[in-house]
């Protein structure tokens, strides 16, 4: 895992305990990653925004687990992307970071682009990108 750093670096976070390397990244590991600092973590693989709903608790899942570390923001899928819509909405959405454009606007940005691209009968299907 890599995190990217308000400063533009990148660095591995710290981590609290080890944890299995097995390539999934869990809501227990993510919350005990030491995010503090950190301005934005972004998963792009599919559905990493969904959680689980706990009664009197809200939403349990990733998103909550990284602002738990210390995460200021989040990028993450609510849906199931295709590969290449993926790989466009980063390129362009890193390319207007690089270029100073607010995290938050960049992903607007780059949703209305990403509809505008589309046929009609595509858009009305969900978001364009699936990003949030």
């Amino acid at each position: 895992m890599a995190v990217s750093e308000a400063s533009g670096g990148t660095a591995k976070p710290k981590l609290t305990t080890t944890l299995l390397d097995d390539g999934y990244l869990t809501a227990k590991e993510a919350a005990r990653l030491q995010l503090n600092g950190t301005e934005l973590v972004v998963l792009s693989a599919c559905e990493t925004g969904l959680g689980q709903e706990r009664t009197g608790e809200g939403v349990f899942g990733l998103q909550r687990a990284l602002t738990v570390a210390g995460a200021r923001g989040t990028l993450l899928s609510l849906w199931k992307v295709p590969d290449a819509a993926s790989q466009t909405f980063m390129e362009r959405f890193y390319a207007l970071l690089k270029q100073g454009i607010a995290a938050d606007q960049a992903v607007r940005q780059v949703q209305e682009e990403l509809r505008n691209q589309l046929p009609a009968r595509e858009v009305t299907r969900a978001d364009a990108s699936g990003l949030h």
